[in-house]
């Protein structure tokens, strides 16, 4: 065996298991693996978890609120900062600022990211070009996707469409969308449609980052998707400005969300960060309706969105962090709750960026695991517990916050 985890406590299981790792891929889970590992760990009872999944990064902004503070913490002062540091992205200084952010993510126990990168006329590929090349040289650490986003809006913006096509032709996995930012929110997801349909690939947009109950072009991205019957993966992130509207819209529109088949990432610390802003008390929380989505069959998953760029200066790539966030601002404490946060982190994670059929600790499954210094995910969101040992595809890449290689003396 290439690798044999002894003692593992693994999610949903109540005894202490042995996991046998062998190719990348887990061979044999039972009480005691006869067959030794050329490495083996000890994880002592520890919770041995699928590695976390964020679904929903900005690498290519990473890091950048360190350089250039929002004084305000405004949104609209972040899309200005923005608007200026774009034009002055080099290939080299996003896949610098980028890779830490990776390596951060990986140390805390996530195998797999999502990330948007911006692609329009200000920053044209820049950012794209850079994140192919993260996407190849840390590949062995975590599996990234990338998604093509155009953070200017389509319509309103000569050449965004074609730039999309372009970064689909590069290499981009996924194609976002922004519609609430655009004049035309509506023209602005059928092209998003369009631009998937031709390439054949999965939509995730940007959806309602607002307070603005008017702002709710959720709806039409729901419907949007069951007149098209498209066959793709759909999520919509953020989706704040359900929140915002009354119990009766929300019902109707969270049924079409669950008749689609549309994934729904919440952003805790972004949203909280920033929405509500403008109201008198009482101020909104901003996070979008957590518990009435999942009880009604959608797929919710939390995920990081910005690591201390202009739009929000907290984040370290942790997802039990977020989960902590989540459990506080949704209100979702009791023992059920933690585990169902847990779950959003990894399994509903997993699913949204398709990558469920291969997850998880069972026989056959890729070995993409973590083992927390915890004995159940309860104890690993409120203990905010360690990440003690990280294995991608059946290799230890980091150990106790660790990485086993130096990355960046590469």
């Amino acid at each position: 065996m290439d690798l044999v985890v002894r003692r593992a406590r693994i999610v949903g299981l109540r005894k202490l298991s042995d996991i046998a790792i062998e190719d990348g891929r887990i061979v044999e889970i039972g009480d005691r693996v006869e067959e030794s590992g050329e490495e083996e760990i000890d994880a002592m009872g520890r919770l041995a978890s699928p590695g976390f999944v964020d679904a929903h990064m900005h690498l290519d902004k990473a890091l950048l609120g360190q350089e250039t503070p929002n004084i305000s913490g405004t949104l609209r002062e972040a899309i200005k900062i923005m608007g200026r540091k774009k034009s002055e992205f080099t290939v080299d200084a996003v896949k610098e600022r980028a890779g830490r952010v990776v390596e951060m993510a990986v140390r805390n126990g996530t195998t797999a990211i999502r990330t948007h990168v911006d692609v329009d006329p200000m920053v044209g590929q820049t950012g794209l070009m850079a994140l192919l090349q993260v996407r190849e040289e840390y590949s062995d650490l975590a599996d990234i996707q990338i998604v093509a986003f155009p953070q200017e809006g389509i319509t309103n913006v000569e050449g965004a469409e074609e730039l999309l096509r372009e970064a689909m032709d590069a290499g981009a996995d996924i194609v976002g969308g922004i519609p609430a930012i655009d004049p035309d929110p509506k023209l602005h997801i059928d092209k998003v449609f369009s631009v998937a349909r031709d390439f054949g690939v999965d939509i995730d947009m940007h959806i309602d980052e607002s307070d603005d109950p008017n702002d709710l072009t959720l709806e039409y991205y729901a419907e949007k998707a069951l007149e098209e019957g498209y066959p793709g993966n759909l999520t919509a992130g953020h989706c704040c400005s359900l929140a915002a509207v009354d119990d009766d819209v929300a019902r109707r529109v969270i049924g079409k969300v669950h008749e689609a088949g549309v994934n729904v990432v919440t952003l805790p610390s972004t949203n909280l960060y920033l929405q509500g802003r403008g109201d008198g008390y009482p101020i909104r929380r901003g996070i979008t309706r957590v518990r009435e989505l999942l009880d009604a069959g959608v797929n919710v998953l939390y995920a990081s969105d910005n690591v201390r760029d202009a739009f929000n200066p907290f984040g370290n790539a942790n997802m039990l962090e977020l989960a902590l966030i989540l459990a506080h601002g949704a209100q979702m404490g009791g023992m059920s709750d933690l585990e169902t946060v847990f779950r959003m982190g990894t399994t509903n994670a997993a699913r949204a960026v398709g990558i469920g059929a291969d997850y998880g600790i069972k026989e056959g499954k890729r070995a993409d695991m973590v083992v927390l210094d915890a004995e159940s995910p309860q104890e690993a969101i409120i203990s905010q517990a360690r990440a003690l040992y990280v294995v991608k595809n059946g290799v230890l890449v980091a150990e106790d916050g660790h990485l086993k290689t130096d990355r960046r003396a590469r």
